[in-house]
């Protein structure tokens, strides 16, 4: 077993779940990921697939120790069996089939996992017709974040297609998410905070929102809303943000600064914004699987008198 420190996002979120764990209507941190695929699925050996990718990556074979230590660790299991779970709805029609599957997204969320218990994931593989099967990935956001599940789920198909074909697997080595921790170690994070003390200065209160709360008794969890614009506005955007030699992502945050202003009253601004915390000064970290995002605080002052372009 391999024992070493959490990352400060593996902190907030551990401390998170612990806090919560008694709040039966809380299933924070607990990520559903489904994919669906093509042609028949030969159980057997995906989920061999599975196993040869959670031994090349420790953090999926990582728990997590708390109590009785000095600080928070993560122990990391040498090897780990690992087994699908299994359904077959191919007899029912697609609108039960939507059904169950509502069902069984909510009850999968509600099993909670045990930090302290490996493995942190479960995958089911639920057969919808002769040659189309759902797969159903369920994990702690402790241990990954997007990026790495993009990362893990290519790997394991494409590693269950040389299975298939019986070809030779010879995927680059992985890097450890451990290189990263030593990584973080030894950075200087008394120069971070005074950065970020100089960043913030003036600022000593969260962005207050105008709205009326009534959350009392609901149940809490993630949501998300998407509005799907037009092509032709998309068009449109891309190139005026091309012309004024901006980035699209630079225009979404100046008008959710506007908005937030709007709803606040306030003309200075700051709300979170997700990075992906891959150091570009650390070897081989675009394909480490783990935990790397960062949520950075982003200060945008709001002044009259300025055109659009020159604000942003």
């Amino acid at each position: 077993i391999d024992i070493y420190g959490l990352s400060p996002l593996q902190k907030g979120i551990l401390f998170h779940t612990l806090y919560d764990q008694d709040d039966e209507h809380s299933f924070s941190y607990i990520v559903q990921v489904g994919f669906l695929l093509g042609g028949q699925l030969d159980i057997a050996t995906f989920e061999k697939a599975w196993e040869y990718v959670i031994h090349r990556h420790e953090v999926l074979r990582s728990v997590f120790v708390w109590e009785e230590v000095e600080k928070p660790l993560q122990a990391v299991y040498q090897r780990l069996p690992f087994t699908i779970h299994q359904e077959d709805w191919s007899a029912h029609s697609h609108k039960e089939r939507a059904k169950k599957l509502q069902l069984f997204l909510n009850a999968d969320r509600r099993k909670r996992f045990l930090l302290d218990e490996a493995p942190l994931m479960r995958v089911t593989a639920i057969k919808e017709a002769k040659e189309e099967t759902r797969i159903i990935w369920t994990h702690h956001h402790i241990l990954l974040d997007g990026w790495s599940v993009s990362l893990v789920f290519s790997e394991v198909m494409e590693v269950y297609l040389k299975m298939i074909r019986g070809e030779l697997l010879n995927l680059p080595k992985s890097l450890p998410y451990k290189k990263y921790i030593q990584w973080i170690n030894k950075q200087d994070q008394s120069q971070a905070e005074e950065f970020w003390k100089e960043e913030l200065k003036g600022f000593y209160a969260p962005t207050p929102l105008a709205m009326e709360r009534k959350n009392q008794g609901q149940e809490k969890g993630y949501g998300e809303c998407v509005y799907q614009v037009s092509e032709e506005l998309t068009e449109n955007l891309q190139e005026w943000v091309r012309n004024s030699r901006l980035t699209l992502n630079t225009l979404v945050q100046g008008a959710w600064a506007y908005l937030m202003s709007r709803y606040s009253g306030e003309s200075d601004i700051v709300f979170g914004v997700t990075s992906s915390g891959r150091p570009t000064d650390l070897m081989g970290a675009e394909n480490m699987v783990g935990l790397f995002i960062n949520t950075l605080p982003t200060r945008i002052r709001l002044t009259d008198n300025t055109s659009v372009v020159d604000w942003l």
